[in-house]
C-alpha cells in the first residue's frame, strides 16, 4: 500500500501545533523549490525534515537564522540530529509563525532523568548522593 505522505510532502502549520511547544529531532535539511503564492514562482527554501514527523518545516530567514545559532553551522546538512523546540509564535508582521529555540531545561531534564521523584531508586539515589 502506498501512502500518501510518500507521494506528497506536507508543511508544518503554527495551528498544528496546537498552542504548544514540541521538542523534535532534525531528520534532515535540504533546499527545495517552494511556491511563494506573493510573488507567483517557485523559490529555493531550506526544507526541515524531523524524526517521527511526516510534516515538514520550510524555514523563513528567522527559522533559517535560529537554526545557525543553534547547531553553530550553517552547513544545512550538519544540522541532522540537533534537538530543537518548536513553538507557535505571532511574527512582527502580526502573522501566525513558528519559533525555534534552544530546548527548554525542564524539558531536557525530564528526557535525562526518567527516575520517578519518590518512588524506590531516587530515594536510593538521594541517599548515595548525600553520603558521597
Amino acid at each position: 500500500m502506498t501512502s500518501a505522505y510518500t507521494v506528497y510532502e506536507f508543511y508544518l502549520e503554527p495551528a498544528d501545533l496546537r498552542g504548544q511547544a514540541h521538542t523534535v529531532t532534525v531528520a534532515a535539511a535540504s533546499v527545495r523549490d517552494i511556491f511563494n503564492k506573493r510573488t507567483m514562482k517557485n523559490e529555493p527554501k531550506i526544507v526541515i525534515a524531523f524524526v517521527a514527523h511526516h510534516k515538514k518545516l520550510v524555514a523563513n530567514k528567522t527559522q533559517t537564522e535560529a537554526m545557525i545559532d543553534l547547531t553553530g553551522t550553517d552547513i544545512i546538512e550538519q544540522w541532522h540530529g540537533a534537538t530543537i523546540q518548536i513553538a507557535p509564535a505571532i511574527a512582527p508582521n502580526k502573522q501566525a509563525t513558528i519559533a525555534i529555540s534552544a530546548v527548554a531545561e525542564a524539558a531536557t531534564a525530564d528526557v535525562l532523568d526518567p527516575t520517578p521523584p519518590g518512588s524506590a531508586e531516587a530515594d536510593a539515589e538521594a541517599a548515595q548522593s548525600k553520603r558521597a
